[in-house]
């Protein structure tokens, strides 16, 4: 299935289309020199769109694609970092470090495994 819509419109005038898998590698090689854009929307709960609004103002940005681009960009960085085994820790400024968990970015980790309780957040 392929999501078809022109440019300007939106959702309005959308419709699915079934294409053979041979028409799909076509279009690909069609527009291969081509730009385009895809277009991204996500249900959010109320909360976590006060939440990406609130960041959204506190980092001074404007626009959800550009929000979108820099959390990509740090989850990438992170992805890489745990691939490589590496733990995402933030320190304080006394040396105190709290170490990022999140279940599916250990996933990528070589060695899954919670760190040192040490390093852990204690609360």
């Amino acid at each position: 299935m392929l999501d078809v819509s022109g440019p300007g419109d939106g959702d309005r005038g959308k419709r699915r289309v079934a294409l053979p898998q041979a028409s799909i590698r076509y279009h690909s090689v069609l527009y291969q020199n081509r730009a385009r854009k895809a277009k991204f929307q996500a249900d959010l709960a109320p909360a976590e769109d006060r939440a990406v609004r609130s960041l959204k103002n506190e980092l001074q940005l404007t626009s959800n694609t550009d929000f979108l681009s820099d959390a990509v960009a740090l989850f990438r960085w992170a992805v890489s970092e745990r691939k490589l085994g590496r733990r995402i820790i933030s320190e304080s400024a006394s040396g105190e470090g709290r170490v990022l968990i999140i279940p599916r970015l250990e996933n990528v980790s070589p060695a899954v495994g919670l760190p040192s309780r040490h390093l852990m957040d204690p609360g």
